[in-house]
């Protein structure tokens, strides 16, 4: 159970033209009993955002034309947030990347939205391409 779930980046690898920003479609939150998407209704944080149009809320829109940048920066931290406004079961966390230079990331949880618990930890190679990349994190925090 949590209130807040946040995915950090830690690391990431900004390729031939050394794009210092990750980049992500949707941040989809799925509750254990009724499988129903808890980003939706969520608000919304992030570290910052790379443009007026690559906003946060982009993440649980489920529109696939829009998306959430991060800010440009090799040395700056890049986070969302979703804060369901009370305690919910998490049963799995989806998410589609519009480019996968995220190479160390972490799910987390929070019941107040400072103290944050580890829940998955992710390490991947960059890919070679560009393109629609899903990362689907099962998952159940309680």
């Amino acid at each position: 159970m949590a209130r807040y779930v946040k995915l950090t980046v830690d690391k990431y690898d900004g390729g031939d033209i050394n794009w210092a920003s990750v980049s992500l479609y949707e941040f989809e939150i799925l509750g254990e009993e009724t499988h129903e998407n808890l980003a939706l209704n969520a608000t919304a944080a992030s570290s910052g955002d790379e443009a007026a149009n690559l906003v946060v809320d982009n993440v649980k829109d489920e529109d696939m034309t829009t998306r959430w940048a991060s800010t440009v920066g090799h040395n700056d931290n890049k986070w969302v947030s979703l804060d369901f406004g009370s305690v919910k079961d998490v049963a799995s966390v989806t998410l589609k990347w519009e480019r996968c230079n995220a190479t160390n990331y972490k799910i987390q949880s929070s019941n107040d939205g400072s103290n944050w618990e580890d829940v998955k930890v992710l390490t991947y190679s960059r890919c070679n391409r560009m393109g629609i990349i899903k990362n689907i994190v099962i998952l159940i925090i309680q």
